[in-house]
């Protein structure tokens, strides 16, 4: 995974990690991150289509 900078139009290589490196528990947080994404997704479509209600 990469960083864009667009001002400076530059690109930095991501440090790989683990969710256990950075202290996330996988159980967790994996639940509440579906929720949002799933959340996220559903707004940007027009209500009640795609299975979004």
């Amino acid at each position: 995974m990469y960083q864009i900078n667009k001002l400076q139009n530059k690109i930095t290589k991501l440090k790989e990690c683990t969710f256990s490196e950075l202290k996330f528990k996988e159980r967790e947080h994996l639940q509440e991150w579906q929720v949002i994404k799933y959340a996220s997704y559903c707004s940007s479509l027009t209500k009640g289509h795609y299975g979004c209600r």
